[in-house]
């Protein structure tokens, strides 16, 4: 009932040959906060190091923490504890999207839960690592559209450095969820730019229960 986390390699980004062994697995420490498992690796590679966030069950409430773990390579990883912790404002705490602005700052999206929704919650730093200081969340539901109850983190498309792309995930309050975009500035801090419509949609569900 536990996730681990596997690295595997590919010659055409589709096929990969995985690892028979995880490279981060759930923690033997009744203590640790990833005793219940090892989920949603964000990989980053900067400055001959490889800094890997991920989120950290912990087993006794099934909480959600944004960990990190940091090597020469995906095979020797040390984990380095906890990267960004809930808040009385922000809980369970999870899915990281590290990016690295122009002006040489960090920003990391996670997802937080807030009132029995999923939030996008933003922190700035100076370096790969934080420390991060937590800013107003960056993008919000939507009265009366297909993200209006749940929002979430995905992948950052960086291809045009001044409007940064990101692939978020949004559902209705009874979790339809639905893939969409929005567009950052430079800095990665105000959003310029939103879907109206999803980019992906589910085919509809016989039994929504």
């Amino acid at each position: 009932g536990t996730g681990s986390i596997y690295f595997g390699i590919s010659e055409d980004g589709i096929h990969f040959t995985m690892d028979a062994e995880p490279v981060l697995a759930p923690s033997s420490d009744p203590e640790a906060l990833d005793t219940g498992g090892c989920e949603d690796p964000t990989v980053m590679h900067h400055d001959g190091e490889y800094v890997v966030y991920y989120t950290g069950v912990e087993r006794t409430h099934r909480h959600g923490v944004l960990l990190y773990a940091t090597g020469p390579d995906m095979h020797h990883l040390t984990k380095q504890g906890i990267a960004h912790d809930s808040s009385n404002k922000e809980g369970n705490v999870k899915e990281a999207t590290i990016t690295h602005t122009p002006e040489d700052k960090w920003r990391l999206f996670y997802e937080f839960a807030h009132n029995n929704a999923s939030r996008i919650g933003l922190a700035l730093g100076d370096s790969i690592k934080g420390p991060w200081r937590e800013r107003e969340t960056p993008i919000d539901p939507r009265k009366d559209k297909w993200d209006n109850w749940h929002l979430s983190t995905g992948p950052m498309l960086r291809s045009d450095p001044d409007r940064p792309v990101m692939f978020y995930n949004g559902a209705t309050k009874d979790a339809r969820w639905r893939i969409g975009w929005a567009v950052f500035d430079i800095d990665c801090q105000t959003l310029l730019d939103r879907c109206i419509q999803p980019l992906i949609t589910p085919p509809p569900s016989k039994d929504r229960t």
